[in-house]
């Protein structure tokens, strides 16, 4: 987790007159209540406070992986694992002493590039972070269109974002997906963007998806390597993380969150992609 999450949240939760601690306390008081779950309503509702702010560090409670967000209900479950330690580094922050340094941090110019790693959880000596987080916390920011580059899928791995898809189409968000071997070649691959179609399909909004693929049948020899997701043509992911479950949850993945000038660049190479004969859409009829 990094430094400026933390301060970041030690800041709302100021703004919301709410102890570190006692937030905490009350998240764990609450998710007793609803099986492990809370709400931002049940937050909110227990501490007299504003939801929009509730929400706010709730969500940024995600990116630091100490909870984690069911998109489509809206409950937020406990990562027991990292949830006390990130409590008490907010407490420390929170101290009045630490002050100069919160504002220091809260000050300074935004990065436009940000490394963002995925580890296992529970190895001594690496710190565990999460790419899926971040991937998440840009899904549920994007108000137009995401374009997810990804050669392989699986089950385990397309499912950790899934809930978070459904629900951008549902917002009128685009999704489009560019990946391989969905017509012939990957079971797998047809099979997932299948299940995906279904579920946007259910929600009454399968115009807004679309999927490009490499023709293979015109460049048998050509493959595609790349993963990315742009989100509205100005935040970017860029890295070695296939959307699987080994890669996601239990492989070493680095890569870079970006804002600016190479997004836009990045965004303009996959529209050349998808408009040149190199690739080709896919009738999404075809996988459902």
């Amino acid at each position: 987790m990094d430094v400026k999450s933390i301060a970041h949240l030690s800041d709302n939760l100021q703004s919301l007159g709410v102890p570190p601690r006692m937030f905490g306390a009350v998240i764990e008081y609450c998710a007793g209540a609803v099986e492990g779950g809370v709400t931002v309503d049940a937050i909110s509702d227990e501490l007299g406070v504003s939801r929009e702010l509730t929400r706010t560090v709730l969500k940024r409670l995600v990116l630091v992986d100490a909870l984690a967000l069911s998109e489509e209900d809206g409950v937020y479950k406990i990562n027991y694992n990292v949830f006390d330690t990130v409590i008490e580094r907010i407490h420390w922050f929170s101290s009045m002493e630490n002050q100069d340094a919160i504002d220091s941090i809260l000050t300074e110019s935004p990065a436009e590039i940000e490394v963002v790693t995925s580890s296992p959880s529970g190895i001594e000596g690496i710190p565990h972070s999460s790419i899926t987080g971040r991937m998440i916390e840009m899904i549920a920011g994007a108000s137009e269109r995401v374009v997810v580059v990804n050669p392989f899928f699986t089950d385990g791995g397309l499912d950790l974002l899934l809930d978070a898809f459904v629900a951008a189409t549902a917002r009128g968000v685009s999704l489009r997906m560019i990946t391989r071997d969905i017509e012939k070649g990957d079971q797998s691959n047809a099979d997932d963007i299948g299940r995906l179609a279904s579920r946007i399909r259910d929600g009454g909004q399968l115009e807004k998806f679309s999927v490009f693929e490499i023709d293979t049948t015109a460049f048998q020899d050509a493959s595609l390597h790349a993963k990315a997701m742009v989100v509205d043509s100005h935040r970017s992911y860029v890295g070695s993380a296939n959307l699987t479950n080994q890669s996601l949850q239990n492989a070493v993945e680095m890569g870079l969150y970006l804002e600016g000038v190479p997004v836009e660049q990045i965004n303009s190479y996959l529209e050349q992609c998808c408009n040149s004969d190199l690739f080709c859409s896919v009738d999404i009829e075809s996988v459902l």
